[in-house]
């Protein structure tokens, strides 16, 4: 027995994860099945902090939860099935440009779940986590590994600044409003980064500048 073609998503109602299939496929009753135990088993694994809503972070918020911060190019993608939790995962490799906070070796490569399998016709889809695309450059923002190994950005799509050009200088963004954000040992010391073309646009080394002060450990005051 099969279905007809499907190339509606098939959507958990757990934390929002999606299971996609692609036309010109069918569906039997067993590969569906099958699919909807393994989503099931995803979206149960998936952690509280990637849920879909996240709580704005501030500048200054993300460079001080971040444990490694780095300017970097992304050289691949490679999806497969994760030896440590058995989930569907995408492995994504970055030639590091510039390491901005933490030791961080190049290439250098996180774990992030979803994706789809070579050869699969689902492609698993978890909201919120962000994705990278070969050859681009971008600045990100990464809390410790967890004990399986996934390690997305900070406040997922928040902890991933697209590094473009404009005029011939690269400037940074994320779709936020952060000229402004740099407060405190930033604003002190001058690295404040300024609007280039729009206000949600930076240039890029006013921006690192202004990550790398936020991140230095706040002087202790007298008499704490």
């Amino acid at each position: 027995m099969s279905f007809p073609d499907i190339s509606m998503p098939y959507r958990s109602r757990r934390r929002g994860a999606i299971l996609s299939h692609s036309p010109g496929k069918q569906l039997n009753v067993t590969g569906l099945l099958a699919g909807l135990l393994t989503l099931l088993s995803i979206c149960l694994c998936v952690p509280p902090a990637h849920a879909a809503s996240q709580k704005p972070l501030s500048l200054a918020e993300l460079a001080a939860r971040a444990v490694r911060i780095f300017h970097a190019r992304v050289i691949d993608n490679t999806v497969q099935t994760d030896a440590a939790s058995g989930q569907v995962v995408t492995l994504t490799r970055f030639e590091i440009i510039e390491p901005i906070k933490g030791a961080t070796p190049s290439p250098y490569t996180i774990k992030q779940l979803g994706g789809r399998l070579p050869g699969s016709p689902y492609r698993l889809m978890v909201p919120g986590i962000p994705a990278f695309s070969p050859g681009k450059e971008y600045v990100v923002f990464l809390p410790e590994v967890s004990s399986l190994g996934f390690c997305s950005p900070l406040g997922l799509y928040q902890g991933r600044f697209d590094v473009t050009r404009i005029d011939g200088v690269k400037t940074v963004g994320n779709g936020r409003h952060y000229s402004g954000a740099a407060t405190g040992a930033a604003a002190r010391t001058g690295a404040v980064s300024q609007p280039l073309s729009g206000a949600r646009t930076t240039r890029l080394r006013d921006f690192i500048a202004t990550v790398q002060s936020l991140s230095q450990p706040r002087p202790a005051r007298v008499g704490e």
